[in-house]
Parts: C-alpha cells; sequence; structure tokens
C-alpha cells in the first residue's frame, strides 16, 4: 500500500498533497 501511495504521488506530480 504505502509503495502503490508513492507511485501515486510521482504520477500526480503532487509530492504533498497525496502524502499528506
Amino acid at each position: 500500500n504505502e509503495q502503490s501511495g508513492k507511485s501515486q504521488t510521482v504520477i500526480v506530480g503532487s509530492w504533498g498533497a497525496k502524502v499528506s
């Protein structure tokens, strides 16, 4: 799950919106 979230963040381009 954590890995998926990180990948999604990279794709989205928002290194904070997804992480937060």
